[in-house]
Order: C-alpha cells, then structure tokens, then sequence
C-alpha cells in the first residue's frame, strides 16, 4: 500500500477532486494507493464526500480514507490557528503533521497541495532512497523554490535571516515526500511548530520558512518537474544559461520541466479555476471537465497571452538544442531567440487564418463531389490530391522521410528526434524512398476520401469497399463490449465501421481539424454509419460511459500524447515516444479486452480488416506492458507496409526528461 494525503476545508473539495483524478488517472505503480484526506473543523459535507468516492471508485486498487485531524491538533491550537488578517488557514499546517496523522503509513509518505494537476506517474517518487547513505537519512525530499543569488524574493529570506549564510537554495513544500520512520522518531512536527512560535514575525510562509530554517541540511533534491510553478516560464526564456541556479534549480532541468512538467503546482492567487492567462491553465480546465466541473469563461486578452507564452515554449525548446556541456561559457542572445520564436508563432498564426478559406474550400469540393461519384473514380480523385499535397507540402514531405528512415534503420543525424527541425532538413531521398513516401500520401488521401465517400449511403458503401477477416469476424463476435485499436495505417476509418455493421454500437476519438466549424462537418459525415464520435478534449467521461454502458471502442494510438495529457513512454521504433495509454486503461477498468487490428489495401482498391492481437482485461492492467504490446503489433504491421502509414506526422516530437528516460529503462529491464 502507497500513501498519498490531501489537506482542504470543504470550500476546496472541487478542486481536490481534479488533482485526485489527474493523480489516479497516470498512476502505474504496482502497490495500490490510498488517497488520505485530511479534514476538520465542521469537516466535508456528505455530498462532497460521496463525489470524492465515486471517483476514487473509479480507479482499480485506489482506496480514500478520511483523517480527521481536529483532536489530534489540539495541542498545537495556539501556533496553527489563523492569525488576524492571515491569508493562510489551519490546514496549511496540516502537511507538516502528515507522518503522525497517518501513523500506519510505511515507506515514502507524500502530501501534496491541492492546487495541482498530475502529468506524469508518481510512483517514482515512493521509490526514492531517503536513508542518507549511511549517514543522517533525509526527512523529506522537495524541489527548489529560490536561491540566495536569485530574485529580490529570495534574497529577502536570507536578509531576514531565515536561511544561514552557507544554505544556498530553500525549497517549497507543496509536494512534501517524507522519510515516514525518521520524521516520526524526531517528531519533526514538534520542533517546526517551536521554532514558528519564536520566529512569527518574520516568517512569511509560516511552516515552509520553519522547514528551510530547520532542516535545509537534510532535504533529498527533486527534479523542478515535480513541483513546477507556470509562472517561471516567462524567464525560463530569459534568464542567463551560465547562472548557477534559476530560483534554486539547475537551468537545464528547470527547461526540461518546461517542457515536460511532471507535477503543475498553481500556487499563488491566480488559480487555473479562476478567470487567468496562466499558461498551463487549458490542461487544468480539460481535468476539470472531466469530473464535471466547468472551466472559468477566458479573458480577453487571453489569445495574446497564449500567443507570448507560446513564443516562450519556443524559446526553451530552441535553447534546449544547445549541447549542455556549452551552457557553462554560453553567450547566447535569449532576447533574440525569444523574438525567432515570436517571429515564427506570427508567421505561423497569419498562415493558419489564411490557409482557413483553402481548407473550406477542399472541404466543400469533398462533400459535394465525393459522395456523388464511384469508388474507383474517388479514389483516383484523392490519387490526384495526393500528388498536389506531396508536390507543395514541402515541410511534410521531409518529416515523411526522416520517419521512414526511422521505420527503415537509416535515419541520419537528429532525423526521428524531438530536435529534427523539418523546416530545414534536405530532401534526399532515394527512389526507393521517394516511392514509399509519395505511396504514404497517397494512402492517406483515399483515407480521408473514403470518409466522404461514406457520408451518403454508407452501410452499402463501407460493405462493398472492405471486409473483415473470418478470425477477426469471430474475435469481435465473441467479445462485446470491445476496445479496437489500429494506427493511421491503410485506411483507419472503415475498421470502426465494420465493426459497426458487425452489430458493435462504435465510439470513436476526433481530435480539432482546423475551426470549431470544420471539425464538426467532418465529425457529422464520420457519424453516417452509425459510429459515435466523441470530442478529444474532454473524452475520458464520454467514452467510460459508453464502454460501461455496453458500447465499444475505436481507437487509434499511433499518435504523440504528451505526457501532460496522460501519455505514457514507450519504445517505438528503438525511439521512446509518448502514446495514449487510454485502450489499457479501459480495458482494465471495464473487463473489455482489447483487439489490435489493421485495415490491409487490397489489389482492387478495397481493404480487409486483419487480426493482429487480443490483450486481455487481465494482462491490461500492466498498463505500461500493454501500451508497449500494441505499439509493437503496430510497429510490426509498419515495417512491412511503410508506404500504407502517415509518415508525415510529427511523432518523435516531445522531449523525454532523464527521469523519464530512467522510468522507460526500468520499466524495460523489469518486463
């Protein structure tokens, strides 16, 4: 059993709920974990509490537990109760009292704030060795808020003297893991509270400014990814890359966590459920709707303020491509590099308003021709389509062949990496190569054909342009509800279809193509053969529920899903890409099994659905060895039809931190 613990009043319930389902939903430990709550004080109503548990509920082998921590309190009343005009209440000292309060607790105890949303499994954070190595173990580990040479803010807490001279760096508290034995054999909680009592007047941060003050020799270093602050992206796009510490972290790691945060901790006033420009705040409000809350109307100003912090992220990721071992001697000009990125976020803004009449334009000269013509002539239509997309999508086409080469085993330089920049690549291939790729847009044109071709009499159509194999007829048969999962390989849309007309009610994943409007057209003609399609943002709900309720899914997982958006690292040709992780999820909560399969073009231009794998409910609750097997069934099926997959698709396009290169190896030594 892992132990987590949450402090709130009843006021902040709907916000525990979301970082509680952002938790559950990415954690792959082995041990079941228990969520603890800790309350007081008048408590939490019983239909908050009856929210809380019927979302634990959702997640196998989750528990939640209440502690009531009134009584035990007691004692300490004169030191933890508000103070006149305190913006802080009793539990933000709760935290400093977690490993007393939860007394059978064992191991790594963590307690986190509730302003946070999980991007990533935390399961690592139970495994960390807090022994000392032989000398004075460590009590807890946290990461960095602020250092001596920083900010005015950190300087303060020196000046005041908080921190001695030779302490360096003082960390934050909002994700506290603890050496359970140790704090509890030196009743941790006792000093802190004495030591509040003699220095209220100079501490801001009440227990974090006594945990720095106390114990700043024995705090175990974690990565800013664990607890990192939104606010901090803005410098981490200016800030010099030879300083020592950027507010008490390492710059590169503090780039990395950019990029790729593990745990988001809104600390501060402006809160992510509340009207904000905070950069991070769009996955926080996706969370939201999926435990049924309803995200704040946006400012005004909002789309300039995600077109900044856009030009942000591209800065940390351009400086990311310098070798680390220049950073010491670095001179680069951040400021020019923030207005590259500015440039191109422009550029790239002006061409997608103008490319939206285009879009329309070849949307509409689908619907009204496609649906009106043959199969044959359809597909020699999207053939002609294909060449104009591979003669003018220049940036497309060079991405294509980098990934083949991935595919192939050649790849050259950074070619499949997240710092392939295709703008720039050469285009050479060989005619072997430049066949495989002109064949790749071809397949996904008749594709995308074939959806509009199946917008008008559709059953007859999806019958006469494929079929399923006799195993694959008798695998879905057998197993109702079923989760199908394929890659954007021969044609993606007519296995949910024919599953479909084989008396499977289908629910399929559409991601936004271009305006809201042009999405739902789209999503309206995949609907014609019966199939539900289901909005990316925001799924989770939806598709739980249909599965729960007897419906099957559709999905495609050959797709980078960051690790903010519940990815999960996996090897894909050699190279570790995030991918869904949401077929073996299901399957493990909802006892569907899962069928890999792919959509083979025949010789006559029609296609059959083949069998590849079933992974049981059973063998899916390894989420990450399931995850691993369907992206090998697929990576199998590409290997041998390159030309048959979507290859100018960025896929090797997020950046694997160490701790997530480290997590993946472990994960491949243990299976």
């Amino acid at each position: 059993m892992r132990d987590v613990a949450f402090s709130c009043d009843d006021g902040g319930v709907p916000y525990l709920k979301t970082a509680v389902w952002s938790l559950l939903s990415r954690y792959a430990g082995k041990e079941p974990l228990r969520v603890n709550v800790f309350e007081g004080w008048g408590g939490h109503s019983a239909a908050h509490k009856a929210e809380l548990e019927e979302l634990v509920g959702r997640f196998a082998g989750a528990t939640l537990r209440y502690v009531d921590v009134e009584q035990p309190l007691k004692p300490y009343a004169d030191a933890i109760a508000p103070r006149p005009g305190s913006r802080w209440n009793v539990f933000t000292w709760t935290p400093v009292f977690t490993p007393m309060l939860i007394p059978d607790a064992t191991g790594n105890v963590i307690h986190f704030d509730i302003d946070m949303l999980f991007n990533a499994d935390v399961s690592p954070l139970f495994e960390l060795d807090l022994s000392g190595d032989g000398g004075e173990p460590f009590l807890v580990a946290c990461a960095y808020e602020y250092d001596k040479f920083g900010d005015n803010a950190g300087r303060e807490i020196w000046e005041k003297g908080i921190l001695p001279p030779e302490a360096e760096r003082y960390f934050n508290t909002g994700v506290l893991v603890f050496n359970s034995e140790a704090c509890r054999a030196e009743k941790t909680w006792d000093r802190i509270v004495e030591w509040y009592r003699a220095h209220y007047d100079v501490a801001d941060r009440i227990e974090q400014d006594a945990w720095n003050a106390l114990y700043w020799r024995r705090v175990k270093p974690l990565e800013v990814r664990w607890n990192f602050h939104d606010r901090n992206l803005k410098g981490y796009a200016r800030w010099p890359l030879n300083a020592k510490y950027w507010l008490g972290n390492i710059p590169r790691e503090c780039m990395e966590a950019a990029v790729n945060p593990a745990i988001l901790h809104f600390w501060g006033p402006k809160k992510p459920w509340k009207p904000s420009h905070r950069p991070y705040r769009g996955l926080y409000h996706r969370a939201m709707r999926e435990v049924g809350l309803k995200p704040p109307r946006e400012q005004l100003l909002v789309p300039w303020y995600d077109f900044v912090n856009a030009c942000d992220m591209a800065a940390v990721k351009d400086t990311l491509r310098i070798p680390a071992d220049y950073y010491p001697r670095a001179k680069v000009n951040r400021a020019a590099l923030v207005a590259v990125a500015r440039r191109r976020r422009l550029v790239k803004a002006v061409v997608r308003v103008l490319l939206v009449p285009f879009e329309w334009l070849a949307i509409g000269i689908g619907l009204a021709t496609l649906p009106f013509v043959g199969r044959r002539t359809m597909q020699r239509l999207c053939d002609f389509a294909a060449g104009l997309m591979y003669l003018f999508d220049r940036k497309g086409r060079r991405r294509a062949l980098a990934n083949l080469r991935v595919v192939l085993g050649t790849a050259k330089g950074n070619e499949g990496t997240f710092f392939f920049d295709a703008a720039k690549a050469k285009y050479d291939p060989t005619p072997r190569e430049r066949k495989v790729v002109r064949g790749a847009y071809r397949n996904m044109a008749r594709s995308v054909g074939h959806a509009f071709w199946t917008s008008r009499r559709a059953a007859e159509r999806v019958r006469a342009a494929g079929e399923m194999s006799a195993e694959c007829v008798a695998k879905l048969r057998g197993s109702r509800p079923a989760i199908t999962v394929s890659g954007h390989i021969g044609c993606w849309e007519i296995l949910s279809q024919l599953a479909q007309l084989e008396g499977h009610s289908m629910m399929s994943v559409a991601k936004d193509i271009g305006t809201r409007a042009m999405t739902a057209l789209l999503a309206r003609a995949r609907r014609s053969a019966g199939q539900e399609i289901v909005p990316a943002a925001g799924a989770f709900r939806p598709l739980l529920a249909g599965i729960r309720g007897g419906k099957s899914l559709g999905l495609l997982v050959d797709q980078r899903v960051s690790p903010d958006d519940g990815g999960i690292w996996v090897r894909f040709f050699g190279r570790p890409v995030p991918v869904s992780a949401a077929p073996a999820f299901f399957a493990s909560r909802t006892k569907a099994p899962i069928f890999v399969a792919w959509s083979r073009p025949l010789a006559d231009g029609r296609y059959r659905c083949e069998f590849l794998d079933r992974i049981a409910p059973e063998e899916a609750k390894d989420v990450w060895s399931a995850t691993q097997r369907i992206t090998h069934d697929l990576e199998c099926v590409i290997s041998r039809h390159p030309s048959r997959w979507v290859m100018n698709y960025n896929l090797f396009g997020t950046f694997p931190t160490p701790a997530d290169l480290e997590t993946l190896a472990a994960r491949e030594r243990a299976h």
